[in-house]
């Protein structure tokens, strides 16, 4: 893990690097602030831009009220540059934005088991997520 230090990058982003499967996640953390509707929407946006490439998106609600997450995965098929986005939020403080990004060129036929691999790890950190208020 390391800070992003990249030119744009903000308080709270962070990038989880796979030097092993020459992958990124990147992770943006924001306090909602009353702008839940402008994050989620930014997100679906960002997750779009794709459709140049991709050949579907499948959208993946979650909803553990208990826990106070909710959001959303995206899986990007085809040869795309980010197989899989998400966010994840209280709803209220918090929002949480991730995207997988390979240092290659994209294609899906020999990326698929690392891409699954590391869904796999997306799944948990999103499941795990705990708030601190």
């Amino acid at each position: 893990m390391q800070i992003d230090s990249s030119q744009g990058a903000e308080k709270g982003w962070i990038n989880v690097n796979f030097p092993g499967l020459n992958g990124t996640l990147h992770l943006s953390y924001k306090p909602v602030d009353d702008h839940l509707n402008a994050y989620i929407t930014d997100s679906r946006e960002l997750v779009y831009k794709h459709t140049v490439k991709a050949q579907g998106i499948e959208e993946t609600p979650f909803i553990e009220r208990d826990q106070h997450r909710f959001g959303m995965i995206y899986d990007l098929k085809g040869d795309v540059a980010s197989a899989v986005q998400f966010f994840v939020t209280d709803s209220t403080e918090h929002f949480l934005r991730g995207s997988l990004y390979f240092n290659c060129r994209p294609n899906r036929d020999s990326l698929n088991p690392v891409i699954e691999f590391i869904r796999t790890d997306i799944i948990h950190l999103i499941e795990t997520t705990q708030w601190k208020y």
